[in-house]
């Protein structure tokens, strides 16, 4: 876990990426970790692309605000989340207020 990557006003999540979904969505998991669902295929990048624009509009971020940190060519990846903490996060995700 990156429980120890938190700041005031940016976090690291672990996702995990289903790529050529039926249907796009996040969830999160009991161990702290995301479930993400695109319908993007994995080929030149256009799932790493999808799964960003994703989060980034589940969080009601601009898109420039989430960026891959790690795992390019892994369906694990970090994801760099720029102007809310964990906390807020998981509370969006979880479908609480922020």
């Amino acid at each position: 876990m990156l429980g120890s990557w938190i700041g005031k006003f940016f976090c690291l999540i672990e996702v995990r990426v289903n790529p050529r979904s039926t249907r796009e969505r996040m969830e999160v998991c009991a161990d702290g970790t995301f479930k993400v669902w695109v319908n993007a295929p994995p080929v030149d990048g256009e799932a790493n692309l999808a799964v960003c624009r994703l989060v980034a509009k589940q969080l009601n971020l601009a898109p420039s605000r989430v960026t891959l940190h790690k795992g390019e060519k892994s369906r694990n990846k970090v994801l760099y989340i720029n102007g809310l903490n964990r906390i807020q996060v998981d509370q969006i995700v979880s479908g609480g207020s922020h």
